[in-house]
């Protein structure tokens, strides 16, 4: 939110549209935004998501049994 913010003073500000009767108008003339007012850019939502080595292991190990007994399994399935 911070960061949009920002980008509005500054093209409201850019625009000149902060004397009276305007958007900004009220808004102190040395008001801004820094970049230092800013927070860091939140972490990649898909970082840490990667399942562990060892089970990653487990699951290719295991892949062609757990694939003999879903096609089995299907098999016995009723189809719909």
């Amino acid at each position: 939110m911070i960061r949009y913010v920002r980008k509005i003073v500054n093209r409201v500000r850019v625009m000149v549209l902060i004397g009276p009767g305007q958007v900004l108008e009220g808004l102190p003339a040395d008001f801004a935004l820094s970049m230092e007012d800013i927070p860091d850019e939140p972490e990649d939502t898909e970082a840490g998501r990667d399942l562990p080595d060892e089970v990653m292991r487990e699951l290719c190990d295991n892949l062609d049994r757990w694939r003999r007994s879903t096609t089995t399994s299907s098999a016995s399935r009723p189809s719909c």
